[in-house]
């Protein structure tokens, strides 16, 4: 549940106690600009309130674990995330990055496994105008 800018956790059993526990407490940084789901995990796609820019954090709601992605460089809010697994190496999960820019587009994608980004040699030829460019997508299958 996101409620106002904090991310909860809730677990119940009906012969154990309710509980609710904070993800994260650093969200007074941050606001959750959107949440993909696959395969049971969440990318929660925040953005900074000083600078504008986004950074990707996987939660395990399961598990109960997040991370912060640390990006290759500061991006902005134009931005589009996928969210996928690679089903041949036992559903590791891979976030791809298209980055929309003014000079040259760029796309990226971060093995969550081995926790490395690689720039994709790719040219992505959408022919969207910019508004469109704030969609993101779950995939499953080959990322």
């Amino acid at each position: 549940m996101i409620s106002k800018t904090k991310l909860f956790s809730l677990r119940f059993d009906v012969h154990e106690e309710f509980t609710v526990k904070e993800i994260l407490d650093s969200f007074n940084q941050v606001e959750i600009s959107e949440v993909l789901v696959c395969d049971g995990l969440l990318l929660c796609v925040t953005v900074t309130r000083d600078e504008y820019s986004q950074r990707p954090m996987p939660w395990n709601p399961y598990l109960g674990q997040t991370r912060w992605i640390q990006t290759r460089r500061s991006y902005d809010r134009s931005d589009v995330y996928a969210l996928g697994y690679d089903k041949r190496t036992n559903r590791n999960h891979k976030i791809l990055m298209y980055c929309y820019g003014y000079k040259e587009d760029e796309c990226e994608i971060y093995d969550v496994k081995s926790d490395s980004w690689r720039t994709l040699d790719v040219k992505l030829h959408w022919g969207w105008g910019e508004e469109y460019f704030h969609v993101s997508a779950s995939l499953q299958g080959n990322t």
